[in-house]
């Protein structure tokens, strides 16, 4: 199933074989994250785990990297250019450009020790012991750092005649700060000091070169100099990084083992066939900058170093389910963001194989899509149609809510959805193992197909919302999915578009259509009442398996619930504030207060929020004792409206009476049936009896009345 092993660095990120799924989570470490993995690597700590899945698909093998990305690519980025490193340093060491090497020194020692919160003494008795088994050096604390003093043998063999006492003493009290002591910079610093040199090189950084840049910067002597951008006017770090891994491979190659003046002027003679002029001046300037031409090359072979000793955790999967990879990336990084469904999914060769004549309309909603996970790619595969279906079904806006792509949750659950919906119809269930073969479903023609589902989706959602009750749920502004779940909405599609499929597609006012748009109605009050009588609790995707499987068992002419099983449910609610023996939540009340509304046929106002309120105000029963069950009946149907509001225009918790907006006066009186005279009267809580018998009729007989009127 899996296989873990260690691997350097360097390895990792030069690894070409690794490849990224379409879809990943978008690169959200910020510049302290990164910097804290580059002490890490520096303070040779582990660098953690990352999982690459190797997929088999005929003879190609493909290694898709799952998790990892972020810390690869600040890895990436370690490697790419010591400038980077330096950007993430200015925030978290609170680095000015003004700043002296000492200031560097102070501020870069003084946040370390502050971040790696070590435990002195531990460090100390650590480096203590190795001096004691060295036997030549013994450590103190001066009540601000640790020191390391020489060891004398005070015999007569070892004392020189002429050794003054002043001298002898001296000699004693030779001490070394700790920081400069090997010993103990490998027990407690580990490498850092190569960090705060990399740091001290870049400085300072402007938009036209850096400390690290400044000492290559040839621009007068050669006008084409490979790390020279913005038409010559600025000094790029990364391609000057590139350019000195250039040198030392060229060195490497030719047996040249250490970097000289001499052979960094053949390099440029070789790279850009420079004239005798051009060599003359370049041999002055490459004199003249040696020590910080030194310092930069150091730098990069100081990164190389370090990424070639760092080590990484590889969990490599294969030929293992959806469900086995979350459930290891779940074990292993319990403070990660989960990975989903769609990212492993994304990371298969069957969902990568291209699509030759991909559909227009695809491709409109696929480019929004890529732009949105910052993903480029070059063509269309088959994992695109399932990721743009969601936002393709424009003509189902009364049964899905809009989902926008900035927000991670909403990306997620669209692109979520539409694998479900398409493994839903063709393998006849939405758990993660229908999901997973999906792409390799031999029905499929992927190039027309899924074009087709679309259209007949779109064609079915046109019909329905022209029925009254989709039309009226529309102006509520509510979708039959926020008004119930995930699980409900996508098994009133399924059953839905199987039968508009059976009756062959029927438009207008045909006979056919007529009973495709009752039997959606008849299936959305059902679906009502099993949601909040709590029908769906359990494994929804089981049930939704089960339902489709049983379809072609449903009659042509659907059967509605029971007049009375709503009836008994509803009376319920508002006297016992109970559904299945549980208290009634506000949740369930708001799905059967919209509900009653659209059965109603009553139209939702104009350009205005809607919410669902009370109508005495939950303040009221919370801070009244002496009702019992308070709790509860503040939540029943006869005790919520759906009120619009305007701007700081709203009821909220305010009662009737205290409202002085004529407008809001006038939109609570149409949309509770309540007169504004009787204002006064309900907005005192001990009234709440009166106010059930007041509305309970609306919820109870006459929404039957309106239920058997819409259905017919």
């Amino acid at each position: 199933m899996y296989q873990v092993r260690p691997e350097n660095i360097g390895s990792f990120i030069d690894d070409h074989s690794i490849r990224f799924p379409r879809f990943q989570r978008k690169q959200t470490w910020k510049a302290d994250k990164n910097l804290k993995l580059a002490i890490s690597v520096f303070k040779t700590y582990p660098i953690g785990v990352t999982i690459i899945n190797k997929q088999v698909w005929g003879s190609r093998v493909t290694r898709w990297l799952l998790d990892g990305r972020q810390r690869r690519n600040a890895l990436l980025l370690m490697s790419q250019n010591p400038e980077n490193i330096y950007d993430w340093s200015k925030k978290f060491f609170k680095l000015k450009n003004s700043d002296q090497n000492q200031d560097i020194t102070k501020k870069f020692w003084k946040e370390i020790e502050e971040y790696l919160n070590d435990s002195d003494e531990e460090g100390f008795e650590e480096a203590r012991s190795k001096a004691i088994s060295a036997g030549d050096s013994e450590f103190f604390f001066d009540g601000k750092t640790y020191k390391t003093r020489k060891k004398v043998n005070l015999s007569e063999d070892n004392i020189d005649e002429d050794f003054s006492e002043d001298e002898l003493e001296d000699e004693l009290e030779d001490e070394i700060p700790v920081t400069d002591n090997e010993d103990y910079n490998d027990s407690i610093w580990g490498n850092l000091d190569e960090l705060l040199f990399i740091i001290k090189t870049v400085h300072t950084k402007s938009n036209v070169k850096s400390g690290f840049t400044s000492p290559f910067d040839f621009r007068k002597t050669i006008n084409t100099l490979s790390y020279s951008v913005d038409g010559n006017k600025s000094l790029s770090g990364q391609k000057l990084t590139t350019f000195i891994k250039e040198y030392l491979t060229y060195l490497f190659d030719n047996d040249l083992n250490e970097t000289s003046s001499k052979t960094l002027l053949e390099y440029y003679k070789i790279r850009y066939n420079l004239d005798n002029k051009q060599i003359g001046k370049l041999s002055n300037s490459i004199n003249q900058n040696w020590e910080d031409i030194e310092h930069s090359i150091r730098v990069i072979k100081i990164i190389k170093n370090r990424l070639k000793e760092a080590i990484i955790g590889i969990i490599e999967t294969e030929n293992i389910t959806a469900t086995d990879s979350q459930m290891i990336f779940m074990l292993i990084n319990k403070e990660g963001a989960k990975l989903s469904a769609v990212e492993i999914l994304s990371a298969k060769p069957a969902w990568n194989i291209p699509i030759k004549t991909p559909s227009k309309d695809l491709e409109k909603f696929r480019e929004p899509l890529y732009a949105a996970i910052n993903t480029q790619v070059e063509n269309t595969v088959r994992w695109d149609y399932p990721a743009t279906l969601y936002d393709r079904l424009d003509q189902l806006s009364f049964l899905f809510p809009k989902l926008a792509y900035d927000k991670n949750n909403e990306l997620e659950k669209k692109l979520t959805l539409g694998f479900k919906i398409l493994s839903g119809i063709y393998r006849k269930g939405i758990k993660k193992e229908d999901v997973d073969k999906l792409a390799t479903d031999k029905n499929i023609n992927w190039d027309s197909d899924v074009d087709s589902i679309v259209d007949e989706m779109n064609l079915m959602g046109k019909v329905l919302s022209n029925s009254s009750y989709f039309q009226y749920l529309k102006t509520w502004q509510q979708t039959f999915l926020s008004l119930t779940s995930d699980a409900i909405a996508l098994n009133f599609l399924f059953t839905t578009y199987n039968d508009f499929k059976r009756k062959d597609c029927p438009i207008g006012n045909s006979s056919k259509a007529k009973v495709f748009v009752n039997n959606a109605i008849i299936l959305a009050d059902k679906s009502i009442y099993e949601y909040v009588s709590q029908k769906w609790r359990g494994s929804s995707d089981s049930k939704i398996s089960r339902n489709i499987s049983e379809f072609p068992n449903l009659p042509d002419k659907y059967v509605p619930i029971d007049d009375k099983n709503w009836l008994s449910l509803i009376k319920t609610i508002n006297d016992n504030q109970k559904i299945e023996e549980n208290d009634i939540s506000f949740s369930l009340s708001k799905t059967l207060v919209y509900h009653t509304y659209c059965v109603h046929s009553l139209m939702g106002p104009d350009n205005s929020k809607i919410d669902v309120d009370h109508i005495i105000p939950q303040s009221l029963f919370d801070s009244n004792s002496s009702i019992p069950n308070a709790e509860n009946i503040k939540n029943s149907l006869f005790n919520l409206c759906p009120l619009p509001s305007r701007d700081n225009i709203k009821k909220t918790n305010k009662t009737l009476k205290s409202i002085d907006d004529p407008w809001l006066i006038q939109q609570i009186a149409k949309y509770s049936h309540l007169p504004s005279k009787k204002f006064v009267e309900f907005s005192d809580v001990n009234s709440w009896v009166k106010l059930k018998g007041e509305r309970r009729g609306f919820f109870e007989e006459k929404f039957i009345a309106a239920k058997t009127q819409i259905i017919s």
